[in-house]
């Protein structure tokens, strides 16, 4: 009670008169004030306060002050402060905590007000809309949203156990929804939940033999039992789910035999389903068996009725026989594609390369040297193969100096920009959003420069693309934290521009950048890795400084060294191993040898991959271009036999 006291206190000191104060004081008085309030520190807190009227972040602390207060146990300053605060982001957090609140104190009524009020909210908290449906009248959708999160075995709280008891007195779990739960528990390979909700002797059975399947897929296949080739109407979802996961597990080790399982499948087990179940298992195991680079995967692709081929199926069979140099086939593989699929810049590129590769060289040099007009992968290796310039085609954005200056006195814009000054990248960039929603293109235009001057790189080139700015290389590919990068090009013996590359990929030179898996920084390094590297090199705790660009630069350059060095100095499979991991480079590189540079990137397994070592690729041949050095591209980044030029 005390603490709450003092909250509440708070709320009514007045605030005296200041004297003006610089911008530097005003965030040091800010960050006193925030600790303060932390510390429950109320005098402390509400001097500072006083002395921050003009600045712009001031209003978080209203909403920070607020969130204190409820979880003290109040909420009478909450709805206020959301409704004066409104357009400010941090307020969709204490929107948040409020909700949650007033669930936990049941207070069903004004929890529906805020869902109504906030769409959003239903979908983020499903548990939450759920039960303030059921207490405010709307029971069926309840009892109907809350058999569809028990089938899916979707995490359930303490918050809905009394609409857990009237669900089971209304006869749930049915057989459906028993099934469905089993299902997908078993999928999961969640045996110890299962047996009580299975009943009957013949379910059991089909439950048991999935088990079996999930050990041993090609010996449970092989040796299918006759009384489960004859699934009911009421088992045909269990048979599919069951046959899905066995071969889904079996073609990963084996697609050759998960294919001839298939067969055997299709002449025991009859399915009369809409879906084209068996098909759509055919189109999975040749994708697999494709992405392994087996062969006999293109005719398997090549097989699929045309309702189950698509633009990834058509891609892996072209890609299966540039791997097999079959170029009459890769050729006819690309004029079978939909118009729209085939004037994409890849199989344009291809499309040249295999009329080149079967003599017809002058409409694939027409070819070519259309895609040579443009920036990009396949148009710099398109000005390659014909002896042309790269085409970079810069272009200065113009300066809109009113509509910057216009920009900059937003409110919302300031506070991104104080948030940026204090280091607070992600608070700095909800502002910014917010501040820009609905922008027309020449807005974009006028923040692209405004995040320049204030070298925010990442949202400066964001800013660009969003105003169609798409040559504007100044903006679009930044030569930022320089210095770092001189230095570590110095120490690893890398290009510059392969480092520039990597984190124009990574993180678009968002130095806080921190991605779902825990990579951290501008070359997005997981700290395992970066603790082997800083030991490497005696930065002996680098690995908790991720977030500092000189010494993240400094450990992914290095990195990025160590997998070039390792495979025989090829920067596209060091991009490869930097994204994928160098043990899957190595099993790549058993089953396809790099004996061609253009294929094997294009035939790497991992879309992600793929895509990355070609942006890196074209990435740091523009940084080069950026810094006004010559060098054809295979040199840089494909087929290299000399070391690149140290800066």
């Amino acid at each position: 009670m005390r603490f709450l006291s003092w909250v509440i206190a708070l709320c009514f000191i007045g605030a005296p008169a200041v004297q003006a104060s610089t911008i530097e004081q005003q965030r040091d008085w800010f960050e006193q004030a925030r600790k303060a309030l932390t510390a429950h520190q109320s005098h402390k807190f509400s001097k500072l306060k006083a002395k921050l009227d003009t600045y712009p972040l001031t209003p978080y602390l209203d909403i920070w002050q607020a969130r204190k207060m409820l979880k003290a146990g109040t909420d009478d300053r909450v709805a206020a402060v959301l409704k004066t605060f409104a357009d400010i982001p941090e307020s969709k957090d204490l929107r948040i905590a409020w909700v949650k609140y007033l669930a936990e104190r049941d207070q069903w009524a004004q929890v529906a007000e805020q869902l109504r009020a906030h769409p959003g909210l239903k979908r983020k908290y499903p548990e939450i809309a759920m039960m303030s449906d059921w207490y405010t009248g709307e029971k069926e959708a309840a009892l109907q949203q809350f058999s569809q999160r028990w089938r899916n075995n979707d995490r359930l709280t303490d918050t809905s156990r009394s609409l857990h008891k009237a669900w089971l007195k209304h006869g749930h779990p049915n057989r459906e929804e028993r099934w469905s739960r089993i299902i997908h528990l078993a999928g999961r390979g969640a045996w110890r939940e299962i047996p009580s909700l299975s009943s009957g002797k013949r379910e059991k059975q089909w439950l048991s033999y999935w088990h079996k399947l999930q050990t041993d897929p090609k010996a449970a296949f092989s040796s299918w039992p006759s009384s489960l080739s004859h699934p009911d109407s009421h088992q045909v979802q269990l048979a599919k789910a069951m046959i899905k996961d066995g071969l889904t597990r079996l073609a990963r080790k084996d697609p050759l035999q998960a294919d001839l399982s298939l067969q055997q499948l299709r002449k025991q087990i009859r399915l009369d389903t809409e879906d084209s179940f068996y098909d759509v298992m055919a189109q999975k195991i040749a994708l697999r068996g494709a992405k392994r680079h087996m062969p006999i995967a293109a005719q398997w692709l090549g097989d699929l009725p045309s309702a189950r081929q698509n633009e990834e199926t058509r891609a892996w069979q072209a890609r299966l026989y540039m791997l097999q140099r079959d170029w009459p086939k890769v050729l006819e593989v690309v004029r079978a594609m939909p118009r729209a699929e085939q004037q994409q810049a890849r199989w344009q590129y291809w499309r040249a390369y295999a009329l080149q590769s079967t003599g017809k060289s002058e409409e694939a040099t027409t070819v070519f040297a259309g895609l040579a007009q443009d920036r990009g992968y396949y148009s710099f290796l398109s000005a390659e193969r014909i002896n042309l310039p790269y085409k970079f085609s810069n272009e200065e954005m113009d300066t809109l100096p009113a509509l910057t200056q216009d920009l900059d006195k937003l409110p919302g814009i300031q506070r991104a920009r104080e948030w940026l000054a204090l280091g607070q990248y992600g608070k700095a960039n909800r502002e910014w959003y917010a501040a820009l929603s609905g922008a027309s293109r020449k807005t974009w235009q006028a923040a692209a420069q405004l995040a320049s001057q204030w070298s925010w790189s990442d949202q400066a080139i964001r800013a660009a693309y969003r105003a169609g700015k798409m040559n504007a290389l100044d903006e679009r590919f930044p030569l930022q934290f320089e210095s770092d990068v001189m230095l570590a090009a110095k120490e690893t013996g890398l290009n510059p521009a392969s480092i520039w590359g990597v984190i124009r990929q990574e993180s678009l030179f968002n130095r806080q950048a921190l991605s779902p898996a825990g990579a951290r920084g501008l070359m997005q390094l997981m700290p395992k890795t970066a603790k082997m590297v800083a030991g490497q090199i005696n930065l002996h705790g680098g690995h908790r400084q991720l977030f500092s660009p000189a010494v993240n630069i400094r450990l992914g350059s290095r990195y990025l060294a160590d997998m070039k060095s390792h495979f025989d100095n090829k920067l596209a499979l060091a991009a490869a191993a930097y994204n994928a991991g160098p043990g899957r480079v190595s099993q790549w590189l058993e089953r396809t040898p790099f004996d061609s540079s253009e294929i094997w990137v294009e035939a790497i397994p991992y879309n992600e991959t793929r895509r990355y070592v070609q942006h890196v690729i074209a990435y740091a041949t523009v940084y080069k271009w950026r810094r006004q050095q010559s060098a054809q591209m295979h040199s840089l980044a494909l087929d290299v036999t000399l070391n690149e030029d140290k800066p």
